[in-house]
């Protein structure tokens, strides 16, 4: 199990996205997501604590023309080879309107000033600063990485080891699994964790997953999660209400 297996994949999540609080002035737009959906990381005894969790930045940038994905993907690749960035394309949609932008994650903030560099020097035009108020996003992240195997249907990410990848048996829509994953967090066995959904390329089809994000999280526990998880939505596609 201790195979390592390149996997091409997306993540969807929704957050709240606000300027970042920099203590340095910067000429670009960063956003941040203070509070992610649904944010349990650290105490147990404290859902609301997320002071355990590397907070990630997004960089956003102008598409005229529209930016071409793989083009995106390419940018990222190529700064991650070079320069050992996490850096990946993110589409963010706000309401009716959206916009591209690039996350990055497990930097310290001084580091933006270099990114910005890196992207511009890959032809891209920042957005400049200015006050934004927060909103709700859904957010779209596209790129490889890297996951192990360690039980049958769950994988962990082999750079990031506080994500988890646990196969579902059918695609779930964002409005089903926020459904389902809000009531999970309210009356579930366990609770110490933020969760998203996705998918990576594979043969013969696409491959959807529950993402986990958690600190020290064991296999039984996971198991919880994955079960409950299972056990929810079959309540729901058999009834159509939680209770």
């Amino acid at each position: 199990m201790d195979h390592k297996i390149p996997r091409f994949g997306t993540i969807k999540k929704r957050e709240t996205l606000t300027v970042a609080p920099l203590d340095f002035p910067v000429k670009y737009q960063v956003l941040y997501s203070p509070d992610p959906f649904p944010g349990y990381y650290c105490n147990e005894d404290k859902p609301a604590d997320n002071s355990c969790k590397t907070f990630s930045y997004y960089i956003p940038f102008e598409q005229s023309p529209p930016a071409d994905e793989d083009m995106l993907c390419r940018i990222s690749l190529e700064i991650q080879q070079k320069d050992s960035v996490d850096i990946c394309p993110a589409l963010i949609r706000v309401k009716g309107d959206q916009f591209r932008a690039f996350r990055v994650k497990e930097i310290e903030p001084g580091q933006l000033l270099s990114i910005f560099d890196l992207l511009m020097d890959h032809g891209l035009k920042l957005k400049k600063n200015r006050p934004t108020n927060s909103f709700l996003a859904h957010i779209k992240l596209k790129g490889f990485f890297e996951i192990q195997q360690i039980e049958e249907g769950v994988f962990r990410n082999v750079e990031s080891k506080d994500l988890y990848y646990m196969i579902l048996p059918g695609v779930v829509e964002w409005s089903t699994f926020e459904k389902l994953i809000t009531y999970q967090k309210t009356k579930g066995k366990f609770k110490n964790f933020d969760a998203a959904i996705g998918y990576w390329l594979d043969k013969p089809s696409l491959v959807d997953f529950l993402r986990i994000y958690g600190t020290d999280l064991d296999v039984s526990q996971l198991k919880i999660i994955r079960d409950e998880f299972l056990e929810n939505s079959e309540k729901f596609t058999e009834q159509g209400i939680l209770i």
